[in-house]
């Protein structure tokens, strides 16, 4: 399940673990830069679904595909976060909508009926919502809020 967190919260969350040497404590991140402990271990949840940080006994400490992350520039960044979108078992459910081909586009409502599958209904949009998000920032999805229309470019 994608965590309510946004991805440039995910990168914030790596960079601040970078400034301090790759490894650091939750309670120590939530001090030092004034974030809620739950907004925080949202982003912590979305870092290690993607694969990007480890959490263990209240300490972030980033995965190298984490530290490439943080050092890599925006675009190259965007491209990395797309190959792990890619392997999310959400991403999958979304593109193995019959109706769906990649470069096509499909209205939500396949989306959604896919994601009920796995969901009640309003986490399915909840669930929508986020991987829209997360698909945008990456260059992965395409949505247009007007007609409903979703394109996945993964």
């Amino acid at each position: 399940m994608i965590p309510d967190t946004g991805i440039s919260k995910i990168v914030g969350l790596l960079q601040i673990v970078s400034s301090n040497g790759g490894k650091m404590p939750v309670e120590d991140i939530a001090q030092a830069y004034s974030v809620e402990l739950e907004t925080l271990l949202l982003a912590v949840d979305g870092a290690e679904l993607l694969g990007l940080a480890n959490s263990r006994e209240g300490n972030v400490e980033l995965s190298s595909l984490g530290k490439k992350i943080v050092a890599a520039n925006i675009a190259k960044r965007k491209q990395m976060i797309k190959k792990q979108l890619a392997n999310l078992e959400s991403f999958k459910i979304l593109s193995s909508v019959p109706e769906v081909r990649i470069g096509k586009k499909a209205h939500k409502r396949h989306f959604i009926h896919a994601l009920s599958k796995y969901h009640t209904k309003k986490e399915a949009e909840k669930q929508f919502r986020k991987l829209v998000e997360w698909g945008r920032y990456a260059q992965a999805v395409n949505y247009n809020a007007d007609t409903d229309e979703v394109e996945l470019m993964l």
